[in-house]
């Protein structure tokens, strides 16, 4: 399915695609160990430009939906140096989606 089709008459857009997979991530991450960083310099740059394609289709095909990153929002927690453990982070998210504002979004997406 192409995404012009996936996203007309969408209301929401839930994106959780890992650009390049987790073994794309490691690589990044480990090279820029070996020079010095926890965090590649760039390492996001792919799923950012991924996400803003996403968005700028939305404004044309479905401008009143809501995109929904929640890819960058565990990857937001899992680089903050308070985060211990990725099952620490997916407790903060579970909270935060579980938010009466959230829960009313999330029951108006399964209707």
């Amino acid at each position: 399915m192409s995404r012009e089709v996936a996203l007309k008459n969408a209301d929401f857009v839930i994106n959780t695609a890992l650009v390049g997979g987790h073994d794309h991530q490691e690589t990044q991450r480990a090279a820029g160990e070996k020079h010095g960083y926890y965090n590649a310099p760039g390492r996001n740059y792919n799923q950012l430009r991924f996400i803003l394609s996403v968005a700028r289709d939305m404004e044309n095909i479905c401008p009143d939906a809501w995109l929904i990153q929640k890819r960058l929002f565990l990857r937001m927690l899992l680089d903050d140096n308070r985060t211990r453990s990725l099952e620490q982070a997916e407790a903060v998210m579970e909270e935060i989606l579980s938010l009466p504002f959230n829960r009313e979004m999330a029951e108006n997406m399964a209707e």
